[in-house]
């Protein structure tokens, strides 16, 4: 099996702007709200998009096919896009939405997110 190295590559900004994936883009807005566009981003879940109504955002992360993420000054993350829109990740959206999150990582179609006190919690195939 082969190993394509740009499904590993993260794109991220905490400075108002858009960072992308293959398929589409996440955007940090200079009043803490996001924009995405593209694939995986119009079939979220309640908690998905009452986040994304609730804004405080810092910081945007973009990897892997369609994998995007938001994060508040408080640590949590939002995540959304390919794998993640169902409702068979909600729990794991609710998770990350009350965790402080310390890192994130994406590849083809999963990520992973560490939290301050090193647990480990992710979601994708």
């Amino acid at each position: 099996m082969s190993h394509d190295p740009i499904w590993d590559v993260i794109r991220s900004t905490s400075t108002p702007g858009s960072v992308s994936n293959a398929v589409g883009s996440i955007t940090l807005n200079s009043d803490g709200t996001i924009s995405v566009s593209g694939s995986y981003t119009s079939d979220l879940n309640s908690d998905q998009t009452a986040a994304i109504n609730g804004g405080g955002f810092t910081k945007v992360f973009a990897g892997g096919y369609g994998m995007y993420a938001a994060q508040r000054s408080n640590g949590s993350l939002l995540v959304l896009g390919y794998a993640t829109n169902g409702s068979e990740e909600q729990s794991t959206v609710q998770q990350l939405l009350t965790s402080n999150i310390s890192d994130v990582r994406f590849n083809y179609g999963a990520g992973a997110a560490k939290t301050t006190d090193g647990a480990i919690i992710t979601w994708g195939h």
